[in-house]
């Protein structure tokens, strides 16, 4: 769910920033207020699309994608916890980290820049609603560089992409039924029907069952 989650936090942070010029111009220093009013203008012309990576429909840049990213599980040396919930069934669990990358798809290098700076603080704004949704903990884990035939890709395409990283860590905790706990439930209900090899297999006379029929 991180993802969706993440996908939802940039979104209202990108409404948040388009409406409080003040604030968009403090994510940025060393700058001179006429650049920052001309980024500012730059910005509310261009706000993108949020999407996710396998949302149907097609959208052009400006874009925002969010991918999911793979799951890493965290007591690996510490193995399950387990406790009895209030009705007496066991709770096994275990801590895992969510990952997820944002890609920022814009049509200048400024456009690049000024997303990549607005969600780095959009996320920030949304990480304790992130917390409170029940994730434990929140980061933001830097960007990722492009491959040369992705950047190679992109100029030919006119487009500046830039990739960030995040993650959240969740207590996974599943309430076993008693004949899981003592281990009499099994996934297949007669274990001789698990056939691995497809010499095992049998259909319509034929060894392998995976000989088209002609």
């Amino acid at each position: 769910m991180f993802d969706l989650l993440l996908l939802e936090t940039l979104h209202n942070g990108f409404e948040y920033y388009l409406q409080n010029k003040s604030d968009f111009k403090a994510l940025f220093f060393g700058l001179k207020d006429a650049t920052l009013e001309s980024w500012f203008s730059l910005f509310v012309a261009q706000k993108p699309v949020f999407r996710a990576r396998y949302a149907q429909g097609t959208a052009q840049a400006p874009m925002i994608t969010v991918l999911t990213g793979q799951e890493d599980v965290q007591e690996k040396f510490m193995g399950k916890t387990e406790y009895r919930a209030t009705d007496g069934r066991l709770v096994v669990g275990y801590n895992v980290s969510e990952n997820a990358q944002v890609v920022i798809l814009a049509k200048s290098p400024e456009l690049a820049r000024i997303y990549f700076i607005v969600l780095r603080a959009c996320f920030e704004q949304g990480a304790r609603a992130i917390m409170k949704a029940g994730y434990s903990q929140t980061a933001y884990e830097g960007t990722t560089l492009l491959d040369p035939e992705e950047e190679l890709s992109s100029e030919e395409l006119g487009i500046y992409v830039r990739k960030m990283n995040f993650s959240a860590s969740y207590p996974v905790q599943i309430k076993l039924t008693k004949d899981a706990e003592f281990g009499d439930q099994t996934t297949y209900s007669n274990l001789d029907d698990l056939l691995v090899l497809a010499s095992d297999q049998e259909k319509n006379g034929i060894k392998g069952g995976v000989i088209p029929e002609n």
